[in-house]
């Protein structure tokens, strides 16, 4: 059994221990402006245990207010709360099984979703700490995103430049995803993306692969 392999089982044992299948619950509130707007919630693209109940639903906003229900096997699931076009607005966020209050802020930005202010929802409270641990790399990537579009007439100085500034910042990217893990062991977030991201990214190192998911214990 390989690293990633062995790494995988530990997690779906350790899933299947802190499985307590229940029910969620979606309270949300919202302004003026999404008054009878179609919004959807779905974990059709970001669900990777492969063993989650399939969540896709919708429902029409109406007096300020919009609800949703259902049940999860793992202790959490990432979804995309979402409105249907031509409006625009996506939030992510890990859905658990609990009452989650999402107020909607009236916004002037183009993802009319953005400001979710969450209620009663501790991991998503630990993605906004890894969030607030990436925002300078994001900011990083955007720029270098519109650096990318010269890609294609770029001479060959420019490319391995660019090439080059890609991996220092996928570097920089793991780094603080591994500090992260190692400063909030406990933490499920910490699990989550140890499992489905940081492993693909220190495979090739499978001790140092193993020794950082030892040292994971959430609760």
């Amino acid at each position: 059994m390989s690293i990633k392999q062995t790494i995988f089982f530990f997690f779906i044992v350790f899933i299947g221990h802190a499985n307590a299948q229940g029910t969620f619950e979606i309270i949300g509130t919202t302004g003026t402006q999404l008054e009878g707007k179609k919004i959807f919630i779905t974990n059709e693209h970001t669900e990777y245990s492969g063993i989650e109940n399939k969540i896709l639903d919708s429902c029409i906003i109406k007096n300020g207010s919009f609800r949703f229900t259902g049940s999860l096997k793992n202790p959490a699931s990432l979804v995309s709360l979402y409105l249907v076009w031509p409006n625009t607005g996506m939030k992510q966020f890990l859905l658990e099984n609990r009452k989650i209050n999402i107020r909607v802020v009236n916004s002037l930005k183009p993802n009319l979703l953005a400001s979710c202010l969450f209620e009663n929802a501790p991991i998503t409270a630990q993605q906004r700490e890894l969030e607030l641990a990436r925002a300078d790399y994001f900011k990083k990537f955007i720029e270098l995103s519109k650096k990318e579009q010269e890609y294609p007439t770029a001479d060959d100085s420019l490319r391995s430049a660019l090439v080059n500034e890609y991996r220092l910042l996928t570097k920089e990217e793991t780094d603080i995803l591994i500090d992260f893990i190692k400063k909030h062991p406990n933490y499920y977030v910490s699990l989550f993306w140890f499992c489905y991201d940081v492993t693909n990214r220190i495979i090739s190192r499978p001790d140092s692969a193993l020794a950082l998911f030892k040292r994971l214990d959430p609760k």
